[in-house]
């Protein structure tokens, strides 16, 4: 077996439960491939990956220590093997990794079972920290609305014409308009991507009238500027944004607990 790590032992020290000791051990096991992979790539290429792992797996540890003892339960070898494996490619995004933790550290604890999927790793091995932090801030979002499968609003931007039916579509689904996702093209590059993942969906509302907060963008503005006095004008329509049933588990997975109490009525 692979000697804990001081972080794992000082976890052990603090609670001594036979079935911690057996779920930390096999987590050492297993991060240990991993570990090694890290620190070759790292004296490769001259990148700080095998700091970037301790700091990984130590939140690991920490995370799997607070789950209460009657909670805790050997996590399923599909879900949880596949999770480290592909958090070998993130550690160096702090996003990610936070992500990646909770969901290996959640597969351990028993009010999580029924939401864990194999998916899920490979998911977040494919989404960027930009996508991390989107998927945060609609689930903060949707949480501030008070309900935290309810929809947030969106808008679709297009170009129509007074004299003609034509139309042009150019950002199918925005959902901020704040300094951080001001960047139109990027943010509908994430929805785009997470759309195609299953993790969010979006709709017409089935109203014409929109936030203002998207007709007072910056975007907006300069549209308005741009085809002022021609035949056509640019128009924001309401959407609502949120997440699929797989997108919902997802973040409810890898997030950190007490989430998925928070969302149980």
């Amino acid at each position: 077996m692979t000697n804990l790590p001081n972080f794992a032992n000082k976890a052990l020290n603090k609670v001594s439960v036979k079935p911690l000791k057996i779920v930390e051990q096999m987590l050492c096991d297993l991060l240990a491939i991993p570990a090694s992979r890290a620190r070759d790539f790292s004296v490769i290429h001259s990148q700080p990956n095998a700091v970037s792992y301790e700091i990984f797996s130590q939140q690991i540890f920490e995370k799997v220590s607070a789950i209460d003892e009657e909670k805790l339960t050997e996590p399923e070898p599909q879900i949880i093997r596949q999770a480290i494996e592909d958090s070998t490619y993130c550690y160096q995004h702090e996003e990610l990794c936070a992500m990646f933790s909770s969901l290996i550290a959640n597969a351990c604890n028993k009010d999580y079972r029924k939401i864990m999927h194999p998916s899920f790793s490979n998911t977040l091995k494919c989404i960027s920290p930009y996508d991390a932090m989107f998927i945060k801030k609609l689930f903060d979002e949707q949480k501030a609305i008070g309900d935290g499968s309810q929809a947030a609003e969106a808008a679709e931007y297009m170009i129509l014409s007074h004299n003609s039916g034509d139309a042009l579509l150019l950002h199918e689904c925005i959902v901020f308009t704040d300094e951080y996702f001001s960047d139109f093209d990027m943010q509908s590059l994430s929805i785009s991507t997470l759309k195609h993942l299953g993790v969010v969906a979006h709709s017409l509302s089935g109203t014409f009238t929109v936030d203002k907060k998207f007709t007072e963008a910056e975007y907006f503005k300069s549209l308005e500027k741009q085809y002022d006095g021609t035949d056509s004008y640019p128009v924001a329509r309401q959407l609502l944004a949120g997440f699929t049933p797989y997108g919902d588990a997802l973040i409810t997975a890898c997030s950190t607990p007490p989430l998925l109490n928070e969302q149980t009525p």
